[in-house]
């Protein structure tokens, strides 16, 4: 299950405002011209499915 330490996804052009779960923490990114890499810290895994919201700046 280490894959969900690290995610990776694509570039945007929006700027991510923030990363949360679907219980509302925060989570922390990173992003930049090669994409977004979202960590999530193994005590916030869900066995079955681990869903991140992206929010969107304005």
């Amino acid at each position: 299950m280490e894959t969900f330490e690290n995610i990776g996804v694509l570039p945007l052009e929006q700027r991510i405002a923030r990363c949360r779960l679907l219980d509302g923490s925060e989570i922390p990114f990173v992003q930049n011209e090669q994409g977004i890499e979202i960590r999530v810290p193994k005590e916030n895994w869900e066995p079955l499915d681990t869903v991140v919201r992206l929010e969107i700046q304005e």
